[in-house]
């Protein structure tokens, strides 16, 4: 990440409420409590996340993806969940999670300020990526879509965010496909004592879905209060749940656990 004179930009989340059906109805699933997992049947449904490049003002973007995207997309079957957008962290905060993190690289990825990401989720077996695609791409001011498929393994909530402001964290993981079982067990058994201790929230787990057989590409999004939450989090106040990702951590691939830092704004 490049520092400048007064901040340095680290991706952050922003739950934007698009009016066509991203309040959920009384009949949804209510949130489950910290600490206790909600598994999601992997078949029911599928997340599409899409990396916008624009050319013009994101508020713009995003009023045109309101009244024209989700009305398509919708129809299609889908359902908003979250938009994510850039946040400015101070070149002091970034010090401290360098410092937390022991220096050796920049523990979030940037999303550029002429970007936005765009998360949906799918009833049935898969996302229509081309409808997706194809809508977002006839927006004025929009110049690429990258669009990924994941199926979730566990939703705090279904399709909701469970979570207001905070200081959100996205790590893509990879590991051998014969370890994801392990993977997904040792996370959960960690999540038990981690949430409560440090005041954190898991939101979800997902598997990507790819060509390869051998290689899962693992997303979990965390929450924590701030920042501060989150660099409380490094320590060592919880060892059952930190020796459980530090076995987590021995069966991740090379090269591999990539993080973006966010931030949702309220309903």
């Amino acid at each position: 990440m490049t520092e400048t004179s007064g901040t340095v930009r680290a991706l952050s989340m922003s739950l934007v409420i698009l009016s066509a059906g991203c309040v959920p109805d009384e009949t949804e699933d209510a949130p489950v409590p910290a600490g206790e997992v909600a598994q999601v049947d992997a078949d029911d449904s599928a997340f599409t996340y899409s990396i916008i490049d624009l050319t013009s003002d994101r508020a713009a973007v995003i009023a045109l993806l309101e009244a024209r995207v989700m009305p398509t997309v919708m129809e299609a079957g889908a359902k908003p969940y979250s938009v994510w957008l850039p946040l400015e962290v101070t070149e002091e905060a970034l010090r401290r999670a360098l410092s937390s993190a022991g220096g050796a690289r920049t523990p979030f990825t940037p999303l550029g300020e002429a970007q936005l990401g765009l998360m949906l989720a799918w009833s049935g077996q898969g996302g229509q990526v081309e409808v997706l695609d194809s809508a977002l791409m006839d927006l004025d001011g929009v110049e690429a879509v990258t669009t990924r498929t994941f199926d979730p393994i566990y939703l705090a909530a279904g399709l909701r965010v469970p979570t207001g402001p905070g200081f959100y964290i996205h790590r893509e993981s990879r590991y051998r496909a014969e370890d994801v079982a392990d993977v997904v067990r040792l996370s959960e058994e960690a999540w038990e004592t981690f949430e409560p201790t440090f005041g954190a929230r898991v939101t979800g787990l997902f598997r990507e879905r790819t060509d390869s057989d051998d290689v899962a590409r693992l997303l979990r999004i965390v929450w924590y209060r701030s920042l501060e939450g989150w660099l409380e989090s490094r320590g060592n106040r919880d060892p059952e749940s930190r020796q459980r990702f530090m076995e987590r951590n021995r069966m991740r691939l090379e090269g591999s656990g990539v993080a973006i830092a966010t931030d949702r704004a309220a309903q």
